[in-house]
């Protein structure tokens, strides 16, 4: 099983993702990107229509079919945590150290991108490590509910191969 995955959603896969109007293209972009054909998949939309479920999906296929390990964070929880350790305290790691290894994690997916509260710090740490996946063309999954124009312009210019835009309402609660 994936690290970092929220209680209730272990069972999230892409065969039990109820596919509504405007996702496929979403979920044809999370088997590219597990068969190899593809480095990310950049799932951007608007809220409550499975793009948490894709990705936790996909990850839970990744480490099912023993490609290795995959990590879930929420992106506003996973740069908390990178302030947390920006100056460690005695005996803690540091936020190199932290960043190094979710940078080599096989899997990642980060989840409502634009949902961080925006300071130089975060932005600085969110663009280096979304770069080095880039360039060593590690799999990664990034969630939005922001729109496009909104990011910053050299993360989308990063993730734009796997860019899709999904159009299906807010189903929460309503499958």
């Amino acid at each position: 099983m994936p690290g970092g995955v929220p209680p209730g959603r272990e069972l999230d896969t892409l065969l039990n993702f109820r596919a509504v109007a405007g996702m496929k293209e979403a979920v044809e972009a999370c088997y590219r990107l597990l068969r190899g054909e593809t480095w990310c998949a950049f799932l951007i939309g608007g809220f409550g229509n499975g793009k948490t479920h894709l990705a936790i999906g996909t990850l839970n296929q990744w480490t099912m079919s023993g490609r290795g390990h995959a990590f879930f964070a929420k992106l506003p929880d996973w740069l908390a945590l990178m302030r947390k350790h920006a100056v460690p305290d005695e005996g803690q790691v540091d936020s190199e150290y932290l960043l190094d290894n979710y940078v080599a994690v096989p899997m990642l997916a980060l989840d409502d991108l634009g949902a961080e509260r925006a300071t130089e710090y975060g932005g600085e740490q969110l663009y280096r490590l979304l770069d080095r996946r880039c360039d060593a063309r590690r799999p990664t999954i990034v969630t939005s509910n922001a729109a496009v124009d909104a990011l910053d312009p050299r993360i989308v210019s990063r993730l734009r191969e796997g860019l899709v835009v999904c159009r299906s309402p807010d189903v929460r609660g309503k499958l």
